[in-house]
């Protein structure tokens, strides 16, 4: 590779990962201000008088306190991923591919992998929802723009409908896996990386498909 082709790679990823530090270290303030003051007991001024950062530059990352205080990422999913993700399809209407829940999974995991969260982060958030309860509807919202922004790229890969029922039962189920991973991933005394929690919760659920239906349960004697 020319050096000019290196330089040009060093730099980027240094100012990814400069991009990355100033995200972290804002919602790290954010949550810091926010268990110590309450949501509404800071300015965004302050805030970013903590960080060393301009009004406009917080806006850059992102539109609103809560939102930094939550840490989230937006609903639309990083365009090399996303294109990724696309591609692996088939792009046919009388079938889905047979690798769209793994895709799925590793999917979610790159998206996680970006900005990985410690146990102690974690544990932060949590206090900070349990202080300002109502975040959990700004929560809520922000998963179901998340989901409609995946089906939309189900639809794209699989050439099927936003609202077919096969994508929408597979984003329900990576939803419930991704939620129980989690909980599971930051306890005390679990060892397992998430991507494997994930993978194993995915493979439970391909097994409870893959069973035979049971038998109709039988009549209590006497009865018709």
């Amino acid at each position: 590779m020319p050096s000019s082709a290196k330089n040009t790679d060093t730099a980027g990823g240094l100012r990814e990962r400069k991009r990355l530090a100033t995200r972290a270290a804002i919602i790290e303030a954010a949550r810091d201000l926010t268990t110590r003051h309450g949501l509404s007991g800071f300015t965004v001024e302050q805030l970013c008088e903590q960080v060393g950062i301009s009004r406009r530059t917080l806006f850059n990352y992102f539109p609103s306190k809560e939102d930094a205080v939550l840490g989230q990422q937006g609903a639309d999913f990083p365009d090399e991923l996303a294109e990724e993700f696309v591609a692996g399809g088939v792009g046919s209407t009388q079938t889905v591919s047979a690798r769209l829940m793994d895709d799925m999974v590793a999917l979610v995991v790159s998206l996680v992998e970006r900005e990985p969260m410690s146990r102690e982060q974690y544990l932060q958030l949590v206090r900070v929802i349990k202080a300002e309860p109502h975040l959990q509807t700004k929560i809520l919202a922000d998963m179901a723009a998340r989901e409609r922004a995946l089906a939309a790229l189900i639809s794209r890969r699989e050439g099927i409908s936003p609202d077919d029922p096969r994508g929408l039962v597979a984003i329900s189920l990576l939803g419930g896996a991704m939620r129980t991973s989690t909980q599971t991933f930051f306890s005390p005394d679990n060892s397992i990386p998430l991507p494997q929690l994930l993978a194993d919760y995915m493979a439970a659920a391909r097994e409870l498909f893959r069973s035979p239906p049971s038998s109709a349960p039988s009549q209590p004697k006497g009865k018709p």
